[in-house]
């Protein structure tokens, strides 16, 4: 009776960690350090709708993993262009220049309800199939 007990306390600690999944948002990105929307990094990210792709803006999805950590999974195909794609993401590491604190109106629109800032350094770029690009921050 007392391996039941702890099989099944067991399993619900490991579904309380698997329910606090977070959505999953479509945003816009525009890709360049935080200070001055120049160099590389993440200037701004809005999850207020998409607009025209240009040599720095992208699309992307946007969302927390089970572990805590922010995730952009962008299709080079057709969230960037082509410039954007060669300039930022060609190497298989995106660097970030600077910190960048993700807005709250992105945070909330994933249920997500503390702050997030993605700090400085070099990420790697996980591609997957047609085109997907996931980085991990």
């Amino acid at each position: 009776m007392k391996t039941i007990k702890i099989i099944l306390l067991a399993f619900i600690l490991v579904g309380t960690n698997l329910a606090e999944a977070y959505s999953k948002v479509v945003i816009t990105i525009v890709i360049a350090r935080h200070r001055d929307c120049e160099g590389f990094g993440l200037c701004k990210i809005s999850a207020e709708g998409t607009i025209p792709l240009n040599r720095n803006t992208g699309h992307a999805t946007a969302d927390i993993d089970g572990a805590g950590h922010f995730k952009l999974t962008i299709n080079k195909n057709t969230d960037l262009t082509p410039e954007a794609f060669d300039k930022y993401f060609s190497n298989g590491v995106f660097v970030c220049e600077d910190d960048f604190p993700v807005p709250t109106e992105v945070l909330k629109s994933l249920g997500y309800t503390r702050n997030y800032t993605i700090t400085k350094g070099n990420y790697n770029i996980t591609t997957g199939r047609d085109g997907l690009m996931t980085i991990t921050f």
